[in-house]
């Protein structure tokens, strides 16, 4: 893979990013306007998201995770790769890969890289529903937090995923073409961070 630091800056990336930015605010906005109709305002908690392992799938939200890591200060960046490391190591060590690990760009209870967080770390938490390429319909629940919540708030939004997917997923195709980069992604983010990192 070209250097992922070097591709960022590239003009036709810096586009891709810019339209990625977006579809995030209109996701933001989804988001924000369920959590609303049920009352709901993430304080942070015990059962933080972002002890959550989750797995990143696109080219175009590893550049952006990328993007947001180069906003960082030179000791903010290093000491999130080592966090990286040593959650990678702890992931290692656990059968199953049923762990609670906190996410390495997570410092003092805080996303250090809050406006390049990728889309499920936007949606994640509340309600949601998408349609499946076969028309089927998926459904979730929120958080533990949320849930509670939801119990007594007496609301019914539900976030639709479905067009956010969508549009992701048309950005996606068409950074490939536009690059050639043909390879599957399946990482989480400390994963990111230390392949980044090895590019460097």
């Amino acid at each position: 893979m070209t250097n992922v630091r070097t591709l960022v800056q590239d003009p036709m990336i810096r586009d891709f990013l810019s339209r990625l930015e977006e579809v995030y605010s209109k996701m933001d906005q989804a988001y924000d306007d369920v959590a609303q109709a049920h009352g709901f305002h993430c304080q942070g908690c015990q059962d933080s998201c972002c002890l959550t392992l989750f797995f990143h799938h696109t080219f175009l939200e590893y550049l952006g995770i990328q993007d947001g890591c180069m906003k960082l200060g030179e000791d903010q960046y290093k000491a999130a790769v080592q966090r990286a490391r040593e959650v990678i190591d702890q992931a290692n060590h656990m059968a199953g890969g049923a762990y609670r690990i906190m996410c390495p760009v997570n410092q003092d209870g805080k996303c250090m890289i809050y406006e390049n967080r990728p889309m499920i770390c936007r949606l994640h938490g509340i309600h949601y529903r998408f349609a499946m390429p076969n028309g089927a319909i998926h459904q979730g629940i929120g958080c533990r937090a949320f849930e509670d919540l939801a119990k007594t708030s007496g609301a019914e939004a539900v976030l639709d995923r479905t067009p956010f997917y969508q549009q992701l997923a048309g950005l996606e195709r068409e950074l490939r073409q536009k690059t050639g980069f043909n390879q599957s992604i399946k990482m989480s983010v400390a994963e990111m961070l230390v392949k980044q990192s090895s590019e460097t």
